[in-house]
Parts: structure tokens; sequence; C-alpha cells
């Protein structure tokens, strides 16, 4: 896999960040839900335009049941289950059913298309991935949904300003594997794909790994692009930016991740570049309230190492219930990114 060269703005530092960010306007930190531009926000779920997968653990819950050109395997720790699995490929459905077994996976490919979906259901737990990661809980590599269409409604929903013309869909513009990733227009307030399939977190802990390919590269004021929290705008721990360098961000008290936060002071700073894929891995610890992030192989947030600027209390927000992706302007510069290759789980995840 190769990694989008990262220009650092200090010295490297040795672990992860995290960036929550609100409401700035421009050099000094201010933070708080976006009201300058757009301040209402609506919260939409998008159509089933493409296929979409299901499972559950004990009775099947409808749906219609063909096996043509599907193959599908059953496991469960210790030996091989081979009686109480059935694959469903319908023309745009795949619905994996699971026994009574409590460990185990799930996998039907389907023949036409090389498209490939896999359920998992770990202690009662049963998630769905699209071009899946071994140790992803969510992964989605957005090719089953056709350019134009929403992403996949079985994993995310949308948050866009009401009013806007900020966008979120399926483009062929740009990939980083395959032919597609996500396109966010973010012109105006938060702008955010999201989902609630990880949730609640076993251990508090949760890690991600996207590929990012940012337009606008001129980050001097706040913005966002992760947050994760209850669902409420105000109450979200964030990655982002402002002063041209990658930030963690807590909505509440408008906290800033790494303290000093700007260059030159700031040894740990890295600076975003345009139009380049760069592989973004993430860390949310919610018990110990600490953010890590990683650009590339630069350590760019590490929370408990370097504190939190403007004295901001270091609490993470509770009972969070959804981790997004996106752009979110709180006196940034409107931005087109594109996502691919997204993955979301308990485990760290590689780039590759």
């Amino acid at each position: 896999m190769q990694f989008a060269s990262v220009r650092r703005l200090g010295l490297a530092g040795a672990a992860l960040l995290v960036l929550d960010i609100t409401a700035c306007s421009g050099g000094e930190d201010t933070n708080s839900p976006s009201t300058a531009q757009g301040s209402e926000t609506a919260t939409v779920t998008s159509g089933t335009s493409g296929p979409s997968s299901t499972a559950t653990t004990g009775n099947t819950v409808g749906g219609t049941t063909a096996t043509s050109g599907t193959t599908s395997t059953t496991t469960s720790a210790g030996s091989p289950v081979t009686s109480s699995t059935s694959a469903t490929t319908g023309t745009g459905t795949t619905t994996a059913t699971t026994g009574s077994v409590t460990t185990g996976t799930t996998t039907s490919t389907t023949g036409a298309g090389g498209s490939s979906t896999s359920a998992t259901t770990t202690n009662g737990a049963t998630t769905t991935t699209t071009g899946g990661t071994s140790n992803a809980v969510v992964s989605d590599d957005f090719e089953s949904v056709a350019a134009g269409s929403p992403p996949d409604a079985a994993i995310w929903q949308l948050r866009l300003p009401a009013g806007s013309t900020n966008s979120i869909e399926i483009s062929s513009e740009q990939a980083h594997g395959g032919a597609q990733s996500v396109k966010v227009v973010g012109n105006s307030g938060s702008t955010l794909f999201f989902t609630e399939d990880v949730f609640p977190l076993p251990s508090g802990v949760l890690h991600f790994r996207v590929w990012v390919r940012f337009t606008e590269g001129d980050w001097a004021n706040h913005n966002a692009f992760v947050a994760s929290g209850p669902g409420s705008e105000s109450q979200e721990i964030r990655f982002g930016g402002q002063n041209n360098a990658y930030h963690a961000n807590l909505s509440e008290g408008d906290g800033l991740s790494p303290d000093p936060y700007e260059s030159p002071a700031c040894e740990r700073c890295v600076a975003p570049v345009a139009n380049e894929w760069t592989c973004l891995r993430g860390k949310l610890d919610y018990t110990n309230n600490a953010a890590e992030l990683y650009v590339g192989d630069a350590l760019a947030v590490d929370s408990a190492a370097d504190g939190w600027h403007n004295g901001a209390s270091a609490a993470f927000p509770a009972n969070p219930t959804q981790i997004g992706f996106g752009w979110a302007l709180y006196g940034a510069m409107a931005n087109t990114v594109y996502y691919d290759d997204l993955a979301i789980g308990y485990e760290p995840i590689a780039c590759d």
C-alpha cells in the first residue's frame, strides 16, 4: 500500500491523536456548534439504492432465500457448523442467519459482479461489512452502491445542514482502491455520513482506519472531518485541523490537542496535504479520555502525552452512539473530501 506524503510542522512525536473541533474564528480557538454557517442540521437516512446486508442470531427475520451463485460457510469456536446457516442473495439484499452459534462468521459471495459481503456474530453482536478488513467491526470500500447514490443505508446515515448545497454521494471521480469512493461536499455547517453499528463499545475504545483525499489544504481556521459522540454536535470528540495542522478537539470546553497547537511551538504538528490520498488511523479511548491520530506513519495527535490547549476538561462526551466522517466548518473554508477503504473496530487497523 502506498502512503501519501506528509509534511511536518515540527519534530515527530510518538503516539496517536484525537481531534475535536468546534466553532473557531481564526487565531485563538473558540468552540461552539456551527451557527454562522448553517445553524440548522437535518439528519436523514439515505434510501436503499444499492446492495445491503444484515445478519441475525436466532430466528430468521424474513426475506427471500436463494442459493444461486452463492457460497456460504459458518464456523464456530471449536468445530465447524454446517447445519444452521443460510445465505440469501437477492437483487440487492444479502441476509445471513446464524442459528444458535454464539461466536462465528458467515461469509456469502455473490456470483455476479465480484462483490463480497460478510456478517460476523461475536458474543451476540452481529455486524456487517463490505470489502471486509479482518479485525474491523464495520468496513466499507464503497463499491457496492452505484455512483451518484448515498452510501449504503444498511451501514450509514447522513447529517446534512438544512437548506444547504452540501452533499454526500458515492463517486467514481476519485478512488484509493477499486473504482469508487464517498464524495463529501462541505460548504457550510457539519456534513457527515455516520454509523451507529459499532456501539456500545465493549471496552470503551474505538479504532478507525480511512484513506482520505482533501481538495483544499488551507486549514487556517477550524474544521473537523471525524466526529463521535451521543449524537449532539455540541457533545463531540473530533479530529480536524486549525492553523494548518491536524488536531483533536473537544466540543465542550473547546480543548485542542496537541498543546501547544501551532507551529513553531508545536513539535508534533503535521500539516495537511491537498489532492493526495492519505491514510488516517485514529483511536478514541472513552474510558481514559485519550485521543490519537496517525497521518501516514506520523503521530499527529497524542492527547495523553500532550494534554489539551485552552485549559479545557479532558472529559469525553458520555454514552457515545455514533461516529461520522465528512467535513464540518467552524470558521474553516469549504472543502470537497473523498473517503475510501474505511474500517472501524475495537483494535488497531493497519493502513494496508
